[in-house]
């Protein structure tokens, strides 16, 4: 018979350390020690008032909270890893914080809805995306989701967020920017022939146009035929998300798309939005009692996320995150590199996953990529390994 024998929880873990400080503290004063006991007895109580302020109390929300997040600027992908880049970024949420907190959201029970207020929103359309799947899927399990546009404007990328939510409201005076999807490119040859210059490029395949900026006065047939693809690709996400978001037909949810500047009345009127209205009627809606407990900020949401997921002890993974030029030897001091010293982190490995060498040169091209994706198919199973040990 075999017996699984799980991890205490943090807090038992901690209440235990606690107590066998307190005794051995008891047990020195037992035996006259009283300056070791006092001392003990202070690190006891220090421990537990600093676990209760900075883990516990931080971690703990009212019932039926509201989860309030703000996207504004430009949202990256993952938080910078420098100092410096921290601080410059001002503690605003990365796209992985957002993925973090909404997917937690999903199966939080103390959590009535969530409020996504969007103002000058900065990302690219397959993050959009992501963030309109993540609203999506918590509306699927039960918690209302709000989207608030506060900005001067919305442009089809917020839109597309705002979406996956179960309601929007837009303030008032907001404009509805539905542009539609369009793609160009600028030709500079007449330019450089102008100023007596020549541009010299190589071109691999007709599909490869990203030099005819400088070759070219006129977009070349495969070129727009690449960009036209891509546009059709976007247009056809565009108008499947709305649709199915809103409850329109596709071919009217592409009109509105391209439908140009639209007020909050015209908006409403087509179904792109619910309601006009700012986020203080939420606010009076929600908290009607102006008790401020009923709001919670990301910041504070992901402290809570962190703490439960430690708590409970999940599988833990491994990632190893390569960035930049596969370099062979020690990398140079400035910049991101991969070097074959990753293998200093691999001690204790089994010798099956041991690492290829990245030391030999390799003259022609398709030589070191198949040994570059051989080492970083090694190096994915390491990790694997890693995980499993810890």
């Amino acid at each position: 018979m075999r017996i699984a024998i799980h991890p205490l929880r943090r807090e038992f873990r901690i209440a235990l350390a606690v107590a066998v400080t307190a005794g051995v503290g008891a047990l020195a004063f037992h035996f006259d020690l009283h300056a070791i006991a006092f001392a003990l007895w202070a690190i006891a109580a220090a421990g537990a008032v600093a676990f209760y302020l900075a883990l516990w109390r931080p971690s703990r929300i009212s019932r039926d909270a509201v989860l309030t997040i703000k996207l504004a600027g430009a949202l990256r992908e993952c938080a910078p890893r420098s100092l410096l880049g921290q601080l410059r970024e001002r503690g605003g949420a990365t796209l992985f914080d957002l993925r973090q907190a909404l997917e937690y959201a999903q199966r939080d029970d103390r959590l009535k809805a969530v409020i996504v207020r969007i103002a000058g929103l900065q990302t690219g359309l397959a993050s959009a995306d992501e963030l309109h799947a993540l609203l999506r899927a918590l509306g699927r399990a039960g918690r209302r989701t709000i989207a608030v546009l506060e900005g001067d404007s919305a442009d089809l990328r917020e839109y597309l967020v705002a979406c996956g939510a179960s309601e929007i409201v837009a303030n008032p005076n907001t404009l509805m920017t539905m542009l539609g999807v369009a793609a160009g490119s600028v030709f500079l040859r007449g330019a450089l022939e102008r100023m007596k210059l020549e541009a010299q490029t190589l071109q691999w395949k007709e599909y490869k146009g990203a030099a005819e900026t400088f070759t070219r006065d006129r977009m070349s047939p495969e070129l727009r035929e690449s960009l036209e693809a891509i546009v059709a690709d976007c247009k056809e996400l565009l108008t499947g998300r709305i649709a199915e978001a809103r409850g329109i037909a596709p071919d009217r949810a592409g009109e509105l798309a391209g439908g140009g500047f639209l007020s909050a009345r015209v908006a409403r009127e087509a179904g792109l939005i619910d309601r006009a209205g700012y986020f203080e009627d939420l606010r009076a809606e929600f908290d009607p009692e102006h008790k401020d407990r009923v709001f919670v900020s990301l910041a504070r949401y992901l402290r809570r996320v962190a703490y439960e997921r430690r708590s409970a002890g999940y599988p833990k993974l491994a990632l190893i995150h390569g960035v930049g030029p596969v370099v062979a030897g020690e990398p140079p001091a400035g910049g991101d590199f991969l070097s074959g010293e990753a293998e200093a982190i691999l001690d204790g490995a089994p010798p099956e996953l041991a690492l290829p060498s990245l030391q030999t040169p390799m003259k022609s091209a398709p030589a070191r990529t198949a040994a570059i994706n051989r080492y970083m198919l090694q190096l994915a199973l390491l990790t694997c390994h890693l995980a499993g040990s810890m």
